[in-house]
């Protein structure tokens, strides 16, 4: 999250951060009506628990995986959302610095630090 990544910068060891506010654009950004789609029932064939609040993996037309929001199934179609669910909200963190360290080479390739526990921190 790139504002609060902008507020923790500079941060020390054993710092606490109360009630950061991180707005949407610096967050996961504002809601975009175009990336709500309605999507015939047909093409979710086979697709067990289809549901609000399902999240589908699906390619996009350069071949790169996108993940689709379920937002609402009808008989007929398959309402989806590419945006991420917390777009358009204003999120909150407080936070404790407990360790500071370098970026892995693997985590700067891939563009997002791994958890403590070696995990891919999504």
């Amino acid at each position: 999250v790139p504002g609060l990544e902008r507020q923790l910068f500079g941060s020390l060891v054993g710092t606490h951060h109360h009630n950061l506010e991180v707005v949407p654009v610096e967050g996961y950004g504002e809601l975009q009506d175009f990336k709500r789609q309605q999507i015939p029932i047909e093409e979710f064939e086979g697709v067990i628990g289809l549901r609000p609040g399902f999240p589908v993996i699906a390619e996009d037309g350069d071949g790169q995986a996108v993940t689709l929001w379920v937002t609402d199934v009808q008989d007929d179609h398959v309402e989806i959302d590419i945006n991420h669910p917390m777009a358009g909200k204003t999120l909150f963190f407080d936070v404790e610095i407990v360790a500071i360290r370098d970026a892995t080479a693997e985590e700067m390739a891939h563009g997002h630090p791994r958890g403590l526990d070696d995990t891919q921190g999504h």
